[in-house]
């Protein structure tokens, strides 16, 4: 993935980067400020949500955050984000974060969770990638086991207590 900014004049940095590489490249081109504003330029796959904000002045930490958040997902979950922030027509960054963030687990994740606790479940099946069947599990002192395309070979393992694997699946046609 690459995702062009532009600061100080004409000086590029491409993302995603490690905090402390983002930290030297801005100090590289002369941006000091605690909330380093730069210029979103380029982002090279049509798929990816953040293409929507090319050309605006956005933070670039922000940028950055969720450039690493992108390359972790699969095409189709960025496509399903493309598809939510041309819904919601999002159209800044704070759109974005809102889109995305502060999500709270509906009561269904809840009785799943619980059915794990008391071993009457060992695995659930979703379409959804947000993580909030992870973040349940955990809160009911579970381990939550995330089974997608990219970490199949975690489905096999031993029948362990307090687990839940999560398997997410995504190999639908858009």
């Amino acid at each position: 993935m690459r995702i062009k900014v532009l600061s100080g004049g004409r000086k590029n940095i491409e993302l995603p980067l490690s905090d402390a590489e983002l930290n030297l490249q801005m100090r590289r081109i002369g941006i000091e400020e605690t909330v380093p504003m730069c210029r979103l330029v380029e982002v090279s796959e049509q798929d990816n949500p953040l293409h929507r904000f090319e050309g605006q002045t956005v933070n670039m930490d922000e940028v950055n955050f969720f450039a690493k958040r992108m390359e972790s997902l699969t095409e189709y979950e960025r496509k399903v984000l493309s598809a939510y922030a041309e819904d919601y027509d999002v159209a800044t960054m704070q759109d974005f974060q809102h889109l995305i963030e502060g999500k709270c687990p509906s009561l269904g994740y809840h009785i799943i969770a619980l059915l794990a606790e008391n071993e009457i479940v060992k695995s659930v099946w979703t379409t959804n990638f947000d993580g909030l069947m992870l973040k349940t599990a955990h809160s009911y002192g579970l381990v939550p086991i995330e089974v997608t395309l990219e970490s199949q070979d975690r489905i096999f393992r031993n029948d362990t207590d307090k687990e839940l694997l999560c398997m997410v699946y995504l190999n639908m046609p858009l």
